[in-house]
């Protein structure tokens, strides 16, 4: 962030989040509890798609005094998985710093919205990642009530020196599979497409070449149910302002990107302040870019997405 931009105003909710969206969100954020310490959208980039997710996140601390959760069957699991979390000498507390909690807009239309809920493992660099499948099979086996498919234990191991699991979803707010993020050294993910079933490798391994082409590292994204889906997403991220706007520029010449969507997220970063109703003191907002994830689905158009935060 510039120091310029170290007061800007609240970008206009329009560019990014229209005012039917905005009304989804709000239904949303009203029927799920009071969780976390910062949220984020999930915007579509297309030019008149105008579908906008929400996510809250959620750290040990946030649920270590129990919050009031619904008592639905996925909530009661989630509500086991805060148990577990925050458990005295619990090694999940460490080795799962934070949750996010992911709520589809199609949520607003239930009484009891139910995210799908995206794990961040912390592994130290150096060390090898010996025992992750086993922390990620207890996460998700907390969350989910059932075995972990044999092709989750393959994505972990197929990773080569170097790659690891970022997070893994259990997307409880759609069909109960399980979605790995996949961190790699470039020159390893045909390969490790290969070997864990995907069935278009090389479309794959196009987008990196025409999106992430300053990367040296790439980030995908699958669907793990009793064989590989057939999604796969390719996380990209700048570095800098100006490395987001090369991706967002690549994003637009290839219609992929609205124009007024790409100056909408160029906008985005910055600190305001604001106050919230019933609360008499002002609070500091941070604004920040995530990531992109461009996905690719044989038989379809490639389809684009960013992610924005608030803390």
């Amino acid at each position: 962030m510039t120091a310029a931009r170290a007061n800007a105003p609240m970008p206009s909710w329009s560019l990014l989040v229209g005012e039917g969206a905005l009304h989804t969100l709000r239904v949303i954020a009203r029927a799920i509890p009071d969780l976390g310490h910062g949220f984020g959208f999930e915007c579509r980039l297309g030019e008149g798609e105008t579908t906008v997710d929400l996510g809250i996140v959620v750290r040990p601390d946030d649920v270590r005094e129990p919050p009031v959760l619904p008592t639905s069957a996925p909530w009661t699991r989630i509500a086991g998985f805060f148990r577990s979390w925050t458990a005295p000498g619990s090694a999940l507390a460490w080795r799962v710093p934070f949750m996010f909690l992911e709520f589809d807009a199609d949520a607003a239309a239930a009484d009891t919205p139910v995210p799908s809920v995206f794990a961040s493992f912390d592994w130290p660099l150096d060390e090898p990642q010996r025992g992750a499948f086993e922390v990620a099979r207890e996460v998700l086996e907390l969350l989910r009530g059932v075995p972990v498919p044999a092709t989750v234990r393959e994505c972990f191991a197929a990773l080569p020196e170097g790659g690891r699991v970022v997070h893994a979803g259990a997307m409880l707010g759609r069909d109960g599979g399980i979605r790995p993020s996949l961190a790699l050294p470039r020159r390893a993910l045909g390969d490790v497409l290969g070997t864990i079933g995907c069935t278009d490798a090389g479309a794959v391994e196009a987008i990196v070449a025409r999106f992430g082409a300053d990367e040296w590292r790439v980030h995908v994204e699958c669907d793990c149910g009793y064989r590989l889906g057939e999604a796969t997403g390719v996380v990209l991220a700048g570095a800098d302002e100006r490395a987001w706007r090369r991706l967002l520029d690549r994003l637009v010449d290839v219609g992929l990107c609205a124009p007024t969507k790409r100056a909408a997220l160029l906008a985005w970063p910055g600190v305001s302040a604001t106050t919230p109703p019933r609360s008499a003191e002002p609070r500091m907002l941070r604004r920040a870019l995530s990531h992109v994830k461009v996905s690719h689905t044989p038989g379809r158009a490639l389809a684009a997405k960013a992610y924005v935060t608030v803390t």
